[in-house]
């Protein structure tokens, strides 16, 4: 194994490789060690969070699929290659397969590894089993042959309904019957859906697969240069029947919260992981403050343009401290909203602590997001990690939020 990871990588990466497949395996050999540390029930009264964690992660799996990000063909490729008869759907099939695999192998080592942990019963893991390979199927033919006219309900539906499976099982009332009627549901839509249809990718048009490309070369960029303000999502229209007025800051900032709402589906799915895995007994305080961190984070965008153009803030005309406090409102706000829809799900999960987990998470994002630019000046002490050296305050400051928050979370769990 050593030996052939030296010939793929021959310098450190082979020994990162290993040392990340040594961590995936380990907890297959110390089950018991493993229950022990997370503090997790087994047997039959672990069954109903279990499943509950497989269709959610599913649904969100599918969900992100569904953004199609691997429909992407750069300009010039577009102008000069010869793609030919099919050439461009190849293309895009093979990106659309590696994206589809991967999802699925994460997904088959989550639900081993939550079976083998949870001492799930044959009928449960099977049945589970196969809800996972009949959604993988109908999620896979739905972005193969789907136009994009179509995708926006249709494909929102296969997430749902996962979503609602995972709340029956939360209430006690998914039974391994139930879950396999579901998996022959899934496999028959998949297979009506093969009959007569023609692959959606040889339809794009040039403004999407640019459009596409353009947002990659940005999350790589981004990426690259460690940029978390880069990363965030932008805005999508809004109704033009809202107004700006007073307070116009707080209306703004409303407004380009509204603009990303396409990730409360997320939101809401990661809401539902929070409350199934402490149903299964898994620190309520340490998934809360980690699932509202990251379900929050996509929101901030706009306050991301606002930190990031010093024009646009001398436009608004508003003091960074009124700004400042304006997004710790919205931002308190919607975590506790998001915390509220969590505890809604798992009831039993509230404890005392999660009062204070609420403003955490809300100032854990802001300090993330509300920053200014850092330097990349190297003069001072460097870390080297693969890609050249990277400045130790340029790491501070990029992950200063995220810091804060599993400071807090230490000590609150």
């Amino acid at each position: 194994m050593t030996r052939l990871l030296t010939r793929l990588w021959p310098d450190e990466r082979a020994l990162g490789v290993l040392f990340a497949v040594a961590l995936l395996v380990y907890p297959f050999f110390d089950l018991a060690d493993v229950r022990l540390s997370l503090g997790v029930t087994t047997g039959p009264a672990a069954e109903p969070a279990v499943l509950a964690v497989l269709c959610l992660a599913a649904a969100l799996a599918w969900r992100s699929l569904s953004r199609r990000g691997f429909q992407w063909i750069s300009p010039a490729q577009l102008t000069w290659s010869d793609f030919g008869p099919g050439g461009r759907v190849r293309t895009l099939g093979r990106r659309l397969w590696a994206a589809w695999a991967a999802r699925l192998g994460g997904l088959s080592y989550l639900w081993g590894l939550l079976a083998l942990v949870g001492g799930l019963s044959v009928p449960a893991t099977l049945a589970g089993t196969a809800v996972l390979l009949s959604s993988a199927g109908l999620a896979a033919v739905l972005l193969w042959r789907l136009p994009a006219e179509l995708t926006g309900a249709v494909e929102l539906a296969l997430p749902a309904v996962l979503a609602a499976l995972a709340v029956v099982a939360l209430y006690g009332l998914l039974t391994p019957v139930v879950l396999a009627a579901v998996a022959g549901l899934f496999s028959t839509l998949a297979g009506a859906a093969l009959i007569g249809a023609r692959s959606a990718a040889g339809r794009l048009g040039r403004a999407v697969l640019v459009d596409r490309w353009a947002n990659r070369v940005i999350r790589g960029t981004a990426t690259r240069f460690l940029d978390v303000l880069m990363l965030l999502p932008v805005g999508e229209a809004v109704s033009r029947r809202i107004t700006l007025r007073r307070p116009v800051l707080l209306r703004l900032e409303l407004l380009r919260l509204l603009a990303r709402r396409r990730f409360a589906v997320p939101a809401l799915l990661v809401a539902g992981l929070v409350a199934a895995g402490a149903a299964w007994g898994l620190s309520p305080v340490w998934l809360f403050g980690l699932g509202g961190y990251f379900a929050v984070l996509p929101f901030t965008g706009g306050l991301g343009e606002l930190y990031r153009s010093a024009g646009l803030r001398r436009w608004l005309g508003f003091d960074l401290k009124v700004i400042w406090r304006t997004w710790a409102l919205l931002l308190t706000t919607l975590v506790t909203l998001w915390t509220g829809v969590a505890l809604l799900l798992a009831p039993a999960a509230f404890t005392p602590a999660l009062l204070l987990v609420v403003p955490l998470v809300a100032l854990a994002v802001l300090r993330t997001v509300a920053r200014d630019n850092a330097s990349y000046d190297t003069s001072t002490a460097t870390i080297e990690l693969g890609g050249g050296p990277i400045p130790v305050a340029y790491l501070a400051n990029t992950f200063r939020g995220f810091l804060l928050l599993l400071f807090g979370l230490v000590l609150l769990g």
